[in-house]
């Protein structure tokens, strides 16, 4: 008789440092993408970050000088992260310190960091606030650009055009630096010229007006 297929013995199940047995440890990839923000898999937020409440004070150390001692390490501390692990590493056998593993005043210290992070991070957004009121009333007050009048920019290329042909070299050098204080550059051998707003046109004998667009 024809029998089916020996049924597969089941994993060896070996222990790990720890008492994890290998067959428990979840495959890779099994914890979903951590991103910036906290959010599984989610895009990083945009725009400031929120302001996360200090929460309840707890009493603070009846202990005078322990209490100065974490308010001053919290204050600097909010400012620089790294400075509350340095001195947790360096004072760890250091009684005064205690409230950095566990001690007394370690809830007291934590909301003080809490407390420190909250304020900087409002007066970052009322910065942030002022400074975008200002540039709005700086935009208002500005004033409006001035308008080109066209017509006379004409004007000045043909009383040029017409001092070049009669010779009077010294009126229109003068004429041209009026027009080139007013945004125009004439190009004389190419016969033509361009201004302000994409003006442009040509320039000397027959050629159509300079201001046409």
């Amino acid at each position: 008789a024809i029998s089916g297929p020996e049924p597969m013995p089941p994993p060896m199940v070996m222990p790990l440092m720890g008492g994890m047995p290998m067959g428990g440890m979840p495959p890779m990839g099994g914890m979903p993408p951590m991103q910036m923000g906290g959010l599984p898999g989610g895009p990083p937020p945009t725009g400031p970050a929120p302001v996360v409440p200090a929460g309840p004070m707890p009493d603070p150390p009846a202990d005078a000088e322990l209490k100065g001692r974490i308010e001053k390490l919290a204050e600097r501390g909010a400012a620089n992260p790294a400075l509350i692990s340095m001195v947790a590493e360096k004072k760890k056998e250091d009684d005064a310190f205690s409230f950095l593993h566990g001690g007394t005043g370690e809830d007291y210290f934590k909301w003080c960091i809490a407390s420190a992070t909250e304020a900087a991070a409002k007066a970052l957004l009322a910065a942030q606030a002022a400074q975008a009121a200002q540039a709005a009333q700086a935009a208002q007050a500005a004033p409006p650009a001035a308008e080109i009048d066209m017509s006379e920019l004409q004007l000045l290329v043909d009383q040029r055009d017409d001092a070049r042909r009669a010779r009077d070299y010294d009126t229109a050098d003068e004429i041209r630096g009026i027009l080139r204080n007013k945004g125009v550059q004439v190009d004389d051998m190419a016969h033509s010229g361009t201004g302000p707003n994409g003006a442009g046109g040509s320039v000397g004998g027959n050629a159509p007006p300079y201001v046409s667009r």
